[in-house]
């Protein structure tokens, strides 16, 4: 045990000393390279974060960050990016995009689920409700909170869309079921006759399948000119819905 808590001890003390090296590094780095600009010489479209993406940190060099000064939204519809500089590089500071989420708040405080109202105004079919809480969120300064509003109603109608769409293709492959059953039915009571191959419900199917040109044809021409029309019927329905 003595080797042991030798070799953790020297390794802690490693440890600290690598910490303060680096703070050492970033302090030199920000006292001789930082070149702050003077604020006639924002780009134009920027603004100053002043809190409006609160954690917003880009990456300078190895393990330094610095806080984005100043910020630009890249849509001011939604606010999903944002280029941003320190403002302390120089005139020649290349900006930094990065995508806008909303950031926790008071982290002492728990997390509580939404409330009914707040889930009823941003859901997809509130547009008026909608349009009233982002234009208080906009007014709120916070371009994360917008971000999200944003995603999460655009999300909602989408979804909402793609769930009509699957109740009507649902309705449309019953439907088919249906016309595919009524076709067989009129095929078994026209008393066709004899096939050149055997017709069990389950081989009339499989030879009646529109991937088996061949098969389907000479069913075809093997029944009566009468039964035509349901047998097209048969061969027209998507795989997608035969059982």
């Amino acid at each position: 045990m003595g080797l042991v808590s030798t070799i953790d001890t020297c390794n802690e003390g490693h440890r600290i000393q690598v910490h303060d090296l680096e703070d050492q590094v970033a302090g030199l780095i920000q006292k001789h390279y930082l070149q702050p600009i003077n604020p006639d010489s924002i780009p134009p479209g920027f603004v100053e974060n002043d809190g409006r993406v609160p954690q917003f940190l880009i990456p300078i060099h190895d393990n330094l960050e610095l806080s984005a000064t100043y910020i630009c939204p890249l849509n001011t519809l939604n606010y999903t990016k944002a280029a941003s500089i320190t403002g302390k590089l120089g005139l020649d500071e290349q900006e930094y995009v990065k995508e806008i989420f909303a950031t926790p708040g008071d982290t002492s405080l728990p997390i509580s689920p939404a409330s009914t109202w707040f889930l009823c105004t941003i859901q997809a079919g509130s547009k008026r409700t909608y349009k009233d809480l982002r234009a208080e969120a906009i007014a709120f300064n916070n371009w994360g909170i917008i971000t999200n509003l944003h995603c999460y109603h655009e999300d909602n109608e989408k979804l909402a869309c793609l769930n009509h769409l699957r109740e009507q293709l649902a309705l449309e492959c019953d439907g088919l079921r249906k016309t595919k059953a009524l076709a067989l039915a009129r095929l078994e009571s026209a008393h066709a006759p004899p096939l050149p191959i055997p017709c069990s419900l389950a081989l009339l199917e499989l030879n009646l399948t529109p991937t088996l040109p061949l098969r389907y044809e000479l069913v075809r021409r093997s029944l009566q000119p009468l039964m035509a029309e349901e047998l097209h019927l048969w061969s027209q329905s998507p795989t997608l819905v035969r059982g």
